[in-house]
């Protein structure tokens, strides 16, 4: 988990469609087809997005996943951050690889 400040954006943001939201499967040792984190995405850039999510098995920074964002195709994305919120709670950047 980092506490530190966001990395700075590279491209333009703009705000998805209402409730659009990201199904995340952690990329690597886990051999199982279930989705490990489900989160409602916030901001949208051609190179990433942001999202909101839960704590349970959400994915580190660093950490390569495959995403689903709204009726997008999947794609494989590396975690750009992870911020904690509260204890439940999280705030996830994703850079598309």
């Amino acid at each position: 988990m980092n506490k530190e400040s966001p990395p700075k954006r590279q491209s333009i943001r703009f705000k998805p469609d209402e409730n659009t939201l990201v199904y995340i499967k952690k990329l690597g040792d886990s051999e199982s087809s279930n989705i490990d984190s489900i989160g409602l995405v916030y901001s949208e850039a051609s190179k990433g997005f942001g999202c909101l999510t839960l704590k349970d098995n959400v994915p580190k920074q660093g950490e390569d996943c495959l995403v689903k964002v709204g009726d997008l195709p999947a794609r494989k994305a590396k975690v750009a951050y992870s911020i904690a919120i509260d204890e439940d709670s999280f705030k996830l950047g994703f850079e598309y690889l």
